[in-house]
């Protein structure tokens, strides 16, 4: 016994100087319930034990990882009855009618308080964490008094006869217990866990009350009896394989190493010394244009740990901050990304929460290029299209990029520093509008933002759709490259759709006669289809008409005088859906 003590007072000494070399700390408290199985080494073949209820409380104070823990365990276990084997039944039925086996037993009673170093390993989230403890104290072991006999008719007496009894056990022993737990905390402060543990009581010893049997003298005592001749009812003394007589002549009892393994649930709670430390701290990122000097909202924040891990995400609000709160002071690197880029990073040390409640981080946007701040919506509503992707390319194709709105409608794309480029959606069932870029109509030193809304009509049969961007030389109706762009998309949309076909309607202002613009129209209408079909459309799916000057979208005719930009309204390329 002093052996395993010296081992335990070692233990806790080592513990302690590690202890000292940690800052967190907490108490942290839990109840529990589970099953204790016996591995009870014994030699007495017709006595086993059974499992039982096992019920614990721990107090733990932690220095970060290390810590000390206290247990008081209750445990309840059964003694039984087992196999009574050949020829030993044989003997109890020999010259006895209807022999039966009766037992009393009485369940041992076990109880340990203990004390000792903890280990605890938490994940960096603080959503988990195990804990590895080895106790030692003074255990409890009562009870286990068990009592068999056989009983029966033989002629007309009735015979009864002792088989087997033991006195169970009346011991304090030295007592160590190892475990191993998990936790899941609900809340920062709450969890729930789950573990096992290995328990050996030193040296048990045998109790020397006999409660059971009333045939020995009350100054003697039993601790262990098997019969093995049924010629010996009512001598439990001479028999005795263990025990004291008058005589001095049965063996004294013996010791056990009691041994057992447990299983169980519990619920905690975490109380920090001076609070909770998490509570105390927050981070604190704003992410920032390095060239315009704006602040960015909208941008997606990533926090890991030192192992790389993620810890935590989110968006900036619309003053480019995301903050943290109730976060542990550990180190953090801190990422960051808008619209396809990524900012330049930071990095939060354990060093720098302990002199401010709020550590506060920079992440920077340094790209040249713009960010397309839009949004798509319903042309005739302004109600927000969610799930549309969105592209941005040039007109020669060999720029694209794309995203898909989010449920408001709302996208964020990269836009090159320099160049034209054209921006539009997609979606089923509807057709929208093309956007021209030219970032050179913005100044990047000034804004990193450029704000572009698109709108998509539901697509209907017979539902006439206005062409934007399709312009023309004056008198002239060859299909400008500016124009292809849309024609290109109107293209797509026919493939994607091989069930619709479009009629394609040209209009011109009133200026000229009435028999020009018709032909003009015309044709313009005409080199439209022309340029679909060499596109792989089929002629037999595009109608093209030329309306002239016949429907005009304002009050412009002859002889009224309008400004060019209301006569521009009136030059126009329109399709309509035909449906097979």
């Amino acid at each position: 016994m002093k052996k395993y003590l010296l081992v335990f007072i070692s233990l806790f000494i080592v513990s302690n100087i590690l202890w000292a070399q940690s800052s967190s700390n907490y108490f942290q408290f839990s109840i529990n319930g589970g099953f204790d199985k016996p591995m009870l080494n014994d030699n007495m073949p017709y006595i086993k034990y059974k499992g039982g209820l096992s019920t614990g409380i721990s107090l733990n104070y932690y220095w970060r990882h290390f810590g000390i823990q206290t247990d008081f365990n209750y445990i309840k276990n059964k003694p039984a009855i087992d196999h009574i084997s050949d020829p030993f039944k044989g003997q109890l039925k020999n010259g006895v009618v209807n022999m039966s086996l009766f037992s009393t037993r009485k369940d041992i009673t076990r109880m340990f308080w203990g004390l000792g170093p903890a280990y605890k390993f938490e994940t960096s989230n603080g959503k988990f964490s195990t804990e590895l403890s080895l106790l030692g104290g003074i255990g409890f072991v009562k009870g286990g008094e068990i009592y068999a006999y056989g009983q029966g008719y033989d002629s007309l007496t009735l015979r009864s006869m002792p088989v087997t009894y033991h006195s169970g056990f009346n011991s304090k022993p030295f007592t160590l217990k190892g475990q191993l737990r998990a936790n899941y905390f609900v809340t920062p402060s709450v969890f729930i866990q789950a573990g096992a543990y290995y328990m050996h009581h030193f040296n048990v010893k045998e109790s020397q009350k006999n409660t059971m049997i009333s045939t020995v003298a009350s100054s003697n005592y039993i601790t262990y009896y098997e019969s093995t001749n049924v010629n010996d009812i009512f001598t439990f003394n001479t028999k005795a394989l263990r025990g004291y007589d008058p005589t001095g002549k049965i063996a004294p009892p013996i010791t056990f190493n009691y041994n057992s393994v447990g299983a169980f649930v519990g619920v905690g709670f975490r109380l920090f010394s001076n609070g909770d430390k998490r509570s105390k701290h927050n981070l604190e990122i704003t992410a920032i244009d390095k060239i315009s000097g704006e602040k960015i909202p909208n941008a997606f924040v990533t926090i890991k740990n030192t192992k790389g891990e993620v810890l935590y995400t989110g968006y900036t609000d619309n003053n480019g901050v995301f903050l943290m709160e109730k976060v542990s002071p550990v180190f953090y690197t801190i990422e960051g990304n808008i619209a396809s880029a990524t900012l330049e990073g930071a990095v939060a040390s354990e060093e720098e929460f302990r002199n401010t409640k709020t550590v506060k981080k920079t992440i920077y946007y340094a790209s040249e290029d713009f960010i397309i701040e839009g949004r798509a919506f319903e042309c005739s509503s302004n109600k927000g299209l969610k799930d549309v992707t969105v592209f941005l390319e040039d007109a020669t194709g060999n720029f694209k990029q794309t995203t898909v709105t989010n449920t408001n409608g709302k996208f964020l794309l990269s836009l090159p520093k320099a160049g034209n480029y054209f921006l539009y959606g997609k979606k089923a069932k509807y057709f929208s509008q093309t956007e021209e870029v030219n970032t050179s109509n913005y100044d990047r030193k000034k804004s990193l933002f450029v704000k572009l809304n698109i709108c998509a009509d539901e697509i209907d049969c017979n539902k006439t759709f206005k062409l934007k961007s399709i312009h023309y030389d004056r008198d002239k109706y060859f299909i400008r490259e500016d124009a292809k762009p849309e024609l290109n998309k109107l293209i797509e949309f026919l493939k994607e759709n091989p069930d619709l076909n479009v009629e394609l309607g040209s209009h011109t202002d009133c200026r000229a006669d009435n028999a020009y613009n018709q032909t003009l129209s015309q044709n313009r209408a005409g080199a439209a289809k022309d340029y679909m079909v060499s596109k792989g459309i089929q002629v037999s799916r595009i109608k093209a008409i030329g309306y002239g000057e016949t429907q005009l979208l304002n009050k412009c005719a002859d002889g009224v005088d309008c400004p060019e930009t209301m006569h521009e309204i009136n030059r126009r390329t329109e399709f309509k859906i035909i449906c097979k």
